[in-house]
């Protein structure tokens, strides 16, 4: 049901945004069509995961705040979309727990490394919850850059309509980092290391486009 869901809705969503936002994708052929993928991309809009989704061809899910989840009609359409509670700040075990379970299966999971939505824009630091999730999953990781989703809602403006373009990379090669012994800091350093390929997306975007 999930998967006809999606599909039914890429029908319709893929050609508004491009309508809209001008949407445009770029290698999407970087993505595996089967086996676990984590996605990892930068975070400044509530409209990332819909996105991103919209941009490539397979069915994901994603972790959302916790209190997306409080208004019962809000959380029955976004758990329809994928989305699983995350309590940020508080090493959620279950959240992390149902995203290696999705990926055990060969399912793509959406992940942020910031940890939050970037307020100005910019990319941030990573923190470890991506770089644990990597570490124990051992899938793919397909390193992503979503461009002016910031501009879509703009305080006193209200809805604006700006050119969305999704950048996803090749997958990261991690070398031995995922050979060694596990740690919170290691999980930083890997976490770290998507941003570093992240902002390399972001200067080809901005550079050529």
């Amino acid at each position: 049901m999930r998967t006809i869901l999606f599909h039914f809705s890429h029908i319709f969503a893929f050609p508004a945004s491009v309508v809209l936002f001008r949407f445009r994708s770029y290698g999407i052929g970087n993505i595996p069509l089967v086996g676990p993928v984590i996605i990892a991309s930068n975070h400044t809009s509530v409209f990332d995961p819909p996105l991103i989704a919209n941009g490539q061809l397979r069915v994901l899910y994603y972790m959302a705040k916790s209190e997306l989840f409080r208004n019962p009609l809000f959380r029955a359409l976004i758990v329809s979309y994928g989305a699983f509670p995350v309590r940020r700040g508080e090493g959620d075990i279950r959240a992390m727990r149902i995203a290696l379970k999705l990926l055990s299966k060969g399912r793509v999971v959406l992940v942020f490394p910031e940890g939050t939505r970037s307020k100005t824009g910019e990319l941030n630091e990573g923190k470890e919850g991506a770089g644990m999730l990597v570490y124990k999953a051992k899938a793919k990781v397909i390193p992503t850059y979503i461009k002016n989703s910031n501009k879509i809602l703009i305080p006193g403006k209200g809805f604006q309509l700006p050119k969305i373009e999704i950048w996803y990379g090749k997958p990261i090669e991690f070398g031995d980092l995922l050979k060694r012994k596990p740690s919170k800091e290691l999980y930083r350093v890997i976490s770290q290391s998507i941003m570093d390929e992240v902002a390399k997306l972001k200067y080809e975007a901005d550079r050529d486009r």
